[in-house]
Order: structure tokens, then sequence, then C-alpha cells
């Protein structure tokens, strides 16, 4: 195929990228500019996801697998925008991108760098794809093709008589009255610096996932022993790592007999130590215990190595692995016992959903020695584990279920402080239909909590119905929650 026709092809395409580009660019300042990001977030994200499907031909299951899985998220903020669900929107949405030229990576190491790379180097393909069209421009007027009408033939019009324009109006107080008459502030409320800044973040970022690179980050498999003399096969002998595992086991037997004693079994602590203390004070540390336990498995038994071929280092492994779980079994059940003493945040449900990932993979950590599964394996399974929990929390209402269990806490027997305020500042207008509910068993009984709840709860609400008055702000969720609230007897 002859260079010019090539060149024609490569600037068409282009051209209808880039008109593509614009649309999105111009429908984002519509929905955004200005104004909170409510469903109009989901229908924009499906608009670029379609385009990106036009323009990127997926060929393979794992491409419609991820469009799917796009499609999902750009779904859920129909329901509601979270700042989780655009972080995994938009790591998704350049993995896809990124499958329609490299299909073949098969590591999820190597996919979480090349996505990493791309958020932080994708935003200039846009500058860099205009200089190369600048390239092509050129190439083909050298072969005879004609140039730009619009700059040919306006360009220099425009400016000179917008000049003299200028001129006549400082000389002519006729001329100076109607340009006086022209409504510059409007002009300047729709073209401004920070519009047109807002517009390149938006054409950078859709140029980018819409004409993705097509060199990328390869995948380099896993190394093979080279028997060189290293820190750690010095450290790392059958001997040692024999050892240690047999000292680690005995630590942990104590450690997880004392848990069975003490949080299993309801054994009474000795004096001048709570529950609430023993229960916090152990949680988070022992899961950095259980994290540096599958780091030194992972580095003692590398795969097709001596000491994971050793069966007594496999039990041993086996066999503290499982104490491992166990320990963060026991974190679990130490952090819901504080959590019911000092009612549920935000950080303790994502340290809920941290432990049983941990717990998770301890144990896949048990299957990829059994099986004889590469660390490939193990890293890809793991991803996937995490990649999955995350989609699932970004269609969860945890707000809702913060306020939920917290007031639910506040008129059991023996349950947690009242603190009302933490839902209206941290959880926000979710908070809704729990404050209602608890506002009504409170009406007979405690009239300053009660005052204080009717308060917030009026503020959450008048809140609420301000952001649903904008169309552009409106979400399935929040719709629910107010027609909930407003339905309700008073």
């Amino acid at each position: 195929m002859p260079l010019a026709l090539l060149l024609a092809r490569l600037q068409y395409t282009t051209r209808f990228k880039l008109i593509s580009c614009a649309l999105l660019v111009a429908v984002a300042d519509i929905f955004f500019y200005g104004h909170s990001a409510g469903w109009t977030l989901g229908l924009f994200a499906l608009m670029l996801l379609l385009v990106m499907g036009l323009h990127n031909r997926v060929t393979t299951m794992r491409g419609i697998a991820i469009f799917g899985a796009a499609s999902g998220l750009a779904l859920s903020f129909i329901e509601s925008p979270t700042t989780l669900g655009v972080i995994m929107f938009t790591a998704t949405t350049i993995a896809f991108a990124l499958n329609t030229r490299i299909p073949g990576v098969e590591d999820a190491r190597i996919m979480m760098r090349m996505v990493l790379r791309y958020v932080f180097c994708g935003w200039w393909r846009l500058q860099r794809d205009s200089v190369i069209l600048g390239h092509v421009r050129r190439r083909l007027q050298i072969k005879g093709t004609k140039r730009n009408a619009f700059i040919r033939n306006w360009l220099l019009p425009v400016v000179l008589s917008g000049i003299f324009i200028w001129l006549f109006a400082a000389a002519n107080p006729i001329i100076t009255q109607w340009v006086g008459r022209i409504n510059w502030p409007l002009i300047s409320e729709y073209i401004s610096l920070q519009r047109f800044l807002f517009w390149m973040c938006v054409a950078s970022a859709c140029w980018a996932l819409i004409r993705p690179r097509r060199k990328a980050l390869r995948p380099r498999f896993e190394r093979t022993d080279s028997g060189e003399f290293t820190l750690t096969s010095l450290l790392f002998n059958e001997r040692s790592i024999f050892t240690s595992l047999v000292m680690f086991n005995m630590l942990f037997f104590i450690e997880n007999a004392l848990d069975v004693a003490f949080i299993w079994g309801g054994m009474a602590l000795p004096v001048g130590v709570s529950y609430a203390e023993y229960a916090h004070q152990g949680a988070y540390p022992l899961i950095a215990t259980a994290l540096l336990a599958a780091l030194f498995v992972l580095i003692a038994l590398k795969p097709g190595s001596i000491t994971e071929s050793m069966l007594s280092i496999r039990v041993l492994v086996y066999a503290w692995v499982g104490q491992n779980v166990f320990l963060v079994l026991s974190s679990i059940l130490r952090l819901m016992g504080y959590v019911s003493q000092y009612s549920l945040t935000w950080l303790r449900v994502e340290a809920f959903i941290w432990m049983g990932l941990v717990a998770l993979g301890l144990t896949l950590i048990v299957a990829r020695i059994y099986l004889q599964k590469t660390n490939r394996w193990l890293v890809n399974s793991n991803a996937a584990a995490l990649y999955v929990t995350l989609y699932i929390c970004c269609f969860v209402n945890f707000g809702g279920m913060i306020a939920e269990y917290n007031l639910t806490q506040c008129t059991s027997p023996g349950g947690s402080a009242c603190d009302v305020y933490y839902l209206s500042s941290e959880v926000g207008t979710d908070a809704l239909p729990a404050l209602w509910n608890f506002e009504k068993t409170l009406k007979p009984n405690n009239v300053p909590l009660y005052s204080a709840v009717y308060t917030l709860r009026i503020g959450l609400q008048a809140e609420l119905e301000r952001s649903m008055r904008d169309w552009r702000g409106w979400t399935l969720r929040d719709w629910r929650t107010l027609s909930a609230v407003q339905s309700a007897p008073n």
C-alpha cells in the first residue's frame, strides 16, 4: 500500500476519534462543570465505554469480561457514585484499553504495572498524537494534499478584524458603546481559563482510553534460580528454615492458646485489663504478624526449591499457616468485640474486609504449595480475589449499614454509646433511614437525645433535598432514601 494512502487512512481514523473525544468533552462540560456528579457520572461512563468499544475491537473473551465488569461499575454510579467505584472503574477501563492492544498478558503483576504506568503517562497521549498529526499533514502536503481550508481562508481575516474592532472601539465613542453592550461576564462564564483546563483534562483522559499505546510493558516470566551466592541463599537454608518453623509454631501456639482462653472461651481477664483494651490492642498488630508470616513462606519455599520438596518443612508450613489463619479469625473476633463496645466506623469496616482478604491469601499460599503452583499463580489468585471483593464493595451501602448497626446498638442493653454526630459528619445522608427509625423510638423517652437526633435528621434531609433538585446530582440511592423518609408516617 502506498505511503500516502497509509498516512491518509491514519489521518481519517484519527479525525474520527477526535470527533468522538470532542463529543465526550462537550457531554462532560454539560454534566460536570460547576455541578455535583450524580447519575450523570454513570451515563458518561457508559458513553465512554461505548466509544472505546467502537474504536477498539474486542476479540477475546477476557476483553469482553473486562468490558462487562467496567459496564457494571458504570451502572453502580447511577445507584450512587463512590470514590472506590471511580478508582475501580478507572483501573478497569485502562485494563480494557490495554487489553485491546496487548491481549496476551497473563501476569497480574504486569497488568497492574501497566495500569499504574498508564495512569501517570497516558495523559500525554493527546499532546504527543497532536505532534504526530502535524507531521502527517506536512507529509501529505508534500504529496500534493490541500491545506486546511479553515486555517488558510479564515484565520487571517478573523484575527485582523478583531484587532481593527478593538482599535475602532478605542477611537470611536459610538463603537465603544456598541462593544460595551456586549455581556462580557456572560461570555467569561462560558469561556474561562478554568473551563479550558477542565476541557483539556477530560480530553486528555478520554483520548488516552480511546487511543491506547501499542507498546507497553511485556510480561517478564518467573526467573529461575541461577545458583549465585546471595544473602537470601545464606540465611534461608534447609536447617534455618526448619528451625524457624519449629520456633514459629511454638510461639504462635502460645498466642492462639491465649486467644482461645480469653476471646473464644470467655475466660476472665487479669486485673487491670479490660476486654475492649485486649480486643483493640491486638487486632491490627496480629494482621501485620500474619502478613510477615506469609512473606516468610513465599521466600523460604520458592517453587521448585529443595525446601519445598522436604516433607517435614511442608508439614510445619501447613501447621504454621493454619495457625496464622486462626490468628486472623481471632483478630476478627477481637474487632467484633471492640465494635460492640465502641460502635462501627468506616475504618473498622475496612479492617474486617482486609482481615478476610489476609485469611484468604494465607489459604491460597497453602493451596500453592500443595498444588505445586507458581508464584505467578498465587499473585493472580490474590489479585482476582482483591478485585472481586472491591468490585462487590462498590455496590454495598456501607454508610447505611454503619448507621443501622450503631443505632441498634444504642437501644440494646449494654450496647455502645450513641454517637449520632459521627453519623452526620462521616456517614451523611445514607444514615437518614436509620436516624428516622431511631428518632421514633426516642420520642416518648429521651427528650435531649431526641432533640439532637431530630435536628441532625432535619439537616441531612434538607441537604439531600437540595442535592436532588439538580438533575445532574440525582442518584438512585438518594431517591430511594428521600422517598422512604418523606413517605414515612410522622
